[in-house]
């Protein structure tokens, strides 16, 4: 709302300003409308020398062939020109030319303070579009009183409203005071809790046994000392690996043992004798195993195949690589063939 407050502040002050202005304008507005009178320079490059017109027609094709002019000088210099075309009932004509031969044409009062814009399409509409414009002028400053009026009056309820005291303002602060003094409580312990860490005593430093090693000629003083330091050290336990696993071979046995009915057995020797298998008298069979394919072990390099290289083709005879005009193969014999002979034709 403060925010708002601002806002609605500059606002004012922009209104009351072009109300000011539009107010000096207004005022200084010399002739009235009925008396046709406006001066008009006669050229863009000749922009010191000036004419008066009485004629609205005449005055009107004038303002455009100026502003056709400056268009012009404005595409040339590709930059945006401003010129004073003339002055009617006391207001500048001020004509502004771009780039792209586009040209507008506004109301202005001596001190540069923009009216509004006139419409340019045709030569006998200039003037009927500027003295619209003089006219709302008054319509224009009522405008910009009631709009301030209604700004001031939207400021006037924020700020009675900011002003209204809050119906929870009691308890508000209450809670205020509350947090604040848990805070302190808080600050408080921790400043304690700081002090009491560095005023503890300092721990004791561990004291180990200090063992000095005799002389190493002294075998036996070595001795002695060895068998102290490893009565002090205590010894880290070895964990022992787990037992790999047994490993069955891929080829164990080369023959497969199984029983088979007589039958059977009968057949393996004399497939052409066919008769039914019964399960009587199962008898014990030795077959050689089927090979186990090799398996690569991890980590093992593999061996890649070689490829041999093959002997390029033979070239084909030369007599089957020659062709006639006629894209026949070439006779081999030395006998004229039905190919050799000259066309009847």
């Amino acid at each position: 709302m403060r925010r708002r407050l601002q806002t609605i502040a500059t606002e004012r002050e922009q209104l009351a300003r072009r109300a000011a202005d539009l107010n000096t304008a207004h005022v200084s507005i010399t002739s009235p409308e009925h008396e046709f009178k406006v001066a008009l320079i006669k050229g863009v490059l000749a922009s010191s020398e000036t004419q008066v017109l009485t004629k609205r027609d005449l005055a009107g094709e004038q303002v455009l062939h100026l502003l056709e002019e400056l268009g012009a000088r404005a595409s040339q210099k590709r930059e945006r020109l401003h010129m004073t075309l003339g002055m009617y009932r006391g207001i500048y004509l001020r004509g502004t030319g771009y780039a792209g031969d586009a040209v507008t044409l506004e109301l202005t009062t001596p001190d540069g303070i923009a009216l509004g814009d006139v419409t340019t399409k045709t030569g006998s509409g200039i003037f009927q579009s500027a003295d619209y414009v003089l006219r709302s002028l008054p319509s224009s400053i009522t405008m910009l009183e009631t709009t301030r009026e209604r700004l001031a009056e939207e400021a006037d309820k924020i700020q009675a409203m900011l002003d209204t005291p809050w119906d929870k303002q009691t308890a508000y602060d209450q809670v205020a005071t509350q947090l604040d003094a848990i805070e302190h409580a808080l600050l408080a312990d921790t400043a304690e809790q700081i002090t009491d860490t560095s005023a503890a005593t300092p721990a004791q430093p561990i004291i180990r046994p200090v063992v000095f090693l005799p002389d190493p000629h002294n075998p036996q003083a070595m001795a002695r000392a060895c068998q102290q330091l490893a009565a002090q050290i205590t010894p880290l336990p070895i964990a022992t690996p787990p037992p790999a696993p047994a490993t069955v071979p891929d080829h164990a046995d080369d023959r497969l043992t199984m029983e088979l009915p007589p039958r059977a057995i009968d057949l393996m020797h004399a497939p052409d004798q066919a008769g039914p298998l019964t399960d009587a008298g199962l008898v014990p069979v030795s077959v050689p195993r089927c090979p186990t394919p090799h398996r690569p072990t991890f980590g093992q390099a593999l061996t890649r195949p070689t490829r041999r290289k093959t002997a390029p083709p033979a070239p084909l005879p030369l007599a089957t690589q020659q062709l006639d005009l006629f894209s026949r193969p070439a006779s081999t014999d030395k006998q004229a063939t039905l190919w050799d002979l000259p066309p009847a034709f």
